[in-house]
């Protein structure tokens, strides 16, 4: 990690102080700091200054390149659940496949992002509790706007997969609608912010559903999160999180999964009671 200009300009006038032919040079009394015995807008002050700069810049620009050197070996790396991730994303309906024996690798011989089906993906390895059982990755996918795949997308996306990841893998292909999902809140509200009318309703059903849109793919909803989003809606005093309704069922767990990777506020049986 680099330093700060300030960490490095210490450094360098320690050393400096410490060094014998400067000081001798200098007059320097070694006892004392380079501030003690240098004016702030001494020549020695500027290119110290200067020095310090160009060394943390020069610092930055290798950490820079240091973290795009991991990311890239990261993703390159054939079977992690990020290169599953980018696989995913990279399949071109209708494309066929070519080998490439210089990199043992399987695929499209021409990128062409229109043929590019998949907008959102989310992996996942499912560990099964059973050692009689395999494990599988899980894999989530989407059009634009979320939209499911059809039975006749999914299955060559399923045979894609299959050619270009690791031998052996067991996976578990899907494409669904967004999972609908209600809330039943207790809400004490400021009456001259928010009032208890369709409108005011609606101000907490929005905050909501811009939560949901927010969340990554395959990411999970928190009770947390639900009330943060709540709270920042203008008259809120404070709320209870009671639970959420999905397919008419009360979920008290802390966390929701979507089973398609995402959701979608339900506010025909949103219950909010206003107080």
């Amino acid at each position: 990690m680099s330093r700060t200009i300030t960490q490095i300009s210490l450094e360098i006038k320690a050393s400096f102080v410490a060094d014998v032919e400067l000081a001798n040079s200098y007059g320097l009394d070694q006892a004392k700091t380079f501030d003690e015995q240098f004016s702030r807008v001494s020549l020695e002050m500027l290119i110290l200054y200067i020095v310090a700069v160009s060394v943390w810049t020069l610092e930055k620009i290798v950490d820079a390149f240091s973290l795009e050197v991991d990311s890239r070996i990261e993703a390159a790396y054939i079977t992690s659940l990020r290169w599953y991730h980018a696989a995913a994303l990279a399949y071109q309906a209708g494309d066929d496949l070519t080998y490439d024996p210089l990199t043992y690798k399987v695929g499209y011989p021409v990128i062409d992002e229109t043929k590019q089906l998949l907008k959102f993906v989310a992996v996942k390895e499912v560990i099964p509790i059973s050692t009689t059982e395999r494990t599988k990755l899980q894999i989530k996918v989407s059009k634009a706007n979320k939209l499911a795949l059809t039975a006749e997308e999914l299955a060559p996306f399923a045979s894609y997969m299959q050619r270009v990841g690791a031998a052996g893998m067991a996976y578990e292909i899907t494409s669904g609608v967004p999972v609908s999902v209600a809330f039943n809140l207790s809400i004490v509200r400021d009456p001259l912010l928010l009032m208890d009318t369709a409108a005011g309703r609606a101000s907490v059903a929005t905050a909501i559903s811009t939560y949901l849109n927010n969340l990554d793919y395959g990411g999970e909803i928190s009770t947390s999160g639900v009330i943060a989003a709540v709270m920042d809606v203008a008259g809120v005093k404070d709320m209870r999180y009671n639970h959420a309704i999905i397919a008419a069922a009360n979920v008290d767990t802390v966390r929701i999964e979507s089973a398609t990777g995402a959701f979608i506020l339900d506010e025909v049986n949103m219950l909010i009671t206003m107080s």
